[in-house]
């Protein structure tokens, strides 16, 4: 069937949906589901498995060739911010898991489904002191290694606000695909920045300097989630990307310095103002329907739409 690398040769991977905002789609009691833990629905990995493969179903049913694991906030420094520092490598290994079974309900022999590793920034930021990177390190090696041995395909390091923190997680993917006698290119490496509308990352890092920071890492694919949403005719030669701004930030920072071999964006499917004491939701569904992407690996001809 191929492994995630060799499918992303051949076409472009269709991602899923939020896990977390999907959740609040359903009537889930704090006391029960989430186990007195408010904003924790990685805790819905043991509490609720049935209901977060559900989720994964529903997006591969729609069409998604990937599906993040439920573990965004799941590495051990937020964690311990709801006294489950302890369970990191249970819920972890356990998402993993989940996502599998998911998949393998809807993988056929000419199209696999494949369970990404979802790694996100935490709470704390390296670069205003708010931890250590030796004890983001530990704690984000913990995760990712619980990742690996409950089956992930890829690792996905996203809503990345903090340039320090990018390069904290990226070597603790590598100590922890080494630790289990594996490697990037066997379970590739992702990164996604949170580009604001003024072209920096929360901590002021503009995008092109993001890309040139990132350039020797062995990262397979680089881009954008978040922020911003998805207009009908935003798109490039080479990246699936957002609004507008953000389309343009990505050419100019990623197209020369960028050694990752593709690039990968998920943004918002809608952003919301609020006008007038209503809030206003222009962009929906309705604007990125006619978007159509493509398909160019750097340095082939080769487009496919």
């Amino acid at each position: 069937m191929g492994s995630f690398a060799e499918q992303l040769e051949q076409r472009i991977l269709l991602f899923d949906g939020a896990m977390g905002t999907t959740t609040h789609n359903h009537d889930l009691s704090l006391k029960d589901d989430y186990q007195g833990r408010e904003n924790c629905p990685e805790i819905l990995i043991q509490t609720h498995p049935d209901l977060v493969q559900s989720i994964h179903e529903s997006f591969l049913a729609a069409g998604a060739d990937a599906v993040e694991t439920d573990t965004f906030g799941a590495n051990k420094l937020v964690l311990g911010e709801f006294d489950l520092a302890d369970r990191t490598v249970e819920l972890n290994s356990q998402a993993a898991q989940v996502a599998r079974a998911a998949c393998e309900k809807y993988a056929t022999g000419d199209r696999p489904r494949f369970v990404v590793g979802a790694i996100g920034p935490g709470m704390k930021l390296l670069t205003l002191g708010h931890t250590t990177w030796d004890q983001m390190f530990d704690s984000y090696v913990t995760q990712v290694r619980s990742l690996i041995r409950g089956g992930v395909d890829a690792l996905l390091i996203e809503t990345a606000q903090d340039l320090l923190q990018v390069k904290c997680a990226i070597n603790a993917c590598i100590a922890a695909l080494e630790d289990e006698s594996t490697n990037p290119q066997t379970i590739p490496i992702m990164v996604q920045a949170t580009i604001e509308t003024t072209g920096s990352m929360l901590m002021g890092t503009q995008i092109a300097a993001a890309a040139t920071a990132l350039r020797s890492f062995p990262i397979i694919a680089l881009g954008l989630n978040c922020a911003t949403a998805l207009p009908s005719h935003a798109t490039t030669a080479k990246i699936t990307c957002g609004a507008s701004t953000k389309e343009a930030f990505i050419t100019e920072g990623m197209r020369s310095t960028v050694s990752a071999s593709w690039t990968i964006s998920q943004p918002n499917e809608r952003m919301s103002w609020t006008t007038r004491s209503q809030i206003d939701s222009p962009n929906g569904p309705a604007s990125s329907s006619g978007y159509r992407p493509r398909h160019r690996r750097p340095g082939k001809k080769r487009e496919t739409p």
